[in-house]
Parts: C-alpha cells; structure tokens; sequence
C-alpha cells in the first residue's frame, strides 16, 4: 500500500507539472469516447 501511494504521489506531481500529459492522458480518451460514441 505504501508503494502504490508513492507511486500515486509520483504521477500526480508529474501531471500537475505537465498540462500536455494531463490532456493526453485524461482528457482526449473523453473527447473520442464521446465524438465516437455519438457517431
């Protein structure tokens, strides 16, 4: 548990650092979920 905590802290101090990996990660999956998803 210690571990996944770490690394959970690691990814969310690299994410706030970088906005293009945030968006990239998180949000453009979305974007094509729903653009496909409408189609």
């Amino acid at each position: 548990m210690r571990i996944f905590l770490h690394e959970l802290r690691a990814d969310l101090r690299l994410y706030t650092r970088s906005k293009e990996l945030a968006f990239f990660t998180f949000l453009l999956p979305i974007i094509f979920f729903v653009l496909l998803g409408s189609v």
